[in-house]
């Protein structure tokens, strides 16, 4: 798509830039929809992502991981979570109720190994057979729930069906 548009254009630019996110950091072939909430307190951003993910219905291996990097976030370090949702086999609905959904926090110790994974597999989606094989370059094979193995792997293949939808 060719942003000849002023407004369109206008629209992209601030889709990085008002987000947070570097110019380009993140791929939005797969057309991400973000929001920027900001915290004046660790305690803030621990009671909020609590709030989300319970919301959210994620389960509570990912959430105690999730919550676990929460504590390790030091005040004014950046903190972002890319939720994406699991299969759901129920209602239209029922979705906003019973969806479950997935949680891979991005924080200073992991946003690089993060947007390369995010990244290349968005540049890559429709020619991966295996995204287990993909994930392998980047993150140890780890099958215990909640681990970032399974949250990675989760993320890849809602990103695999995201274009189907």
């Amino acid at each position: 798509m060719t942003y000849t548009d002023t407004g369109l254009r206008a629209h992209f630019l601030a889709y990085h830039y008002e987000q947070r996110w570097l110019y380009q950091d993140i791929s939005d072939t797969l057309h991400p929809q973000l929001v920027d909430e900001v915290w004046s307190t660790k305690v803030d951003l621990s009671a909020s992502v609590e709030s989300l993910l319970e919301v959210r219905n994620v389960s509570a291996a990912v959430r105690n991981r999730v919550l676990d990097q929460v504590k390790e976030v030091k005040e004014g370090e950046p903190f972002s979570l890319l939720l994406t949702g699991l299969l759901f086999k129920g209602n239209d609905s029922e979705f906003q109720t019973r969806a479950e959904w997935n949680a891979v926090p991005v924080t200073t110790q992991n946003r690089d190994l993060f947007l390369h994974v995010f990244n290349d597999f968005s540049d890559r989606v429709g020619e991966i057979k295996f995204a287990r094989d993909f994930l392998q370059e980047y993150v140890e094979v780890d099958p215990q729930p909640g681990s970032l193995w399974m949250s990675m792997r989760d993320m890849l293949s809602a990103m695999e069906y995201a274009p189907r939808t």
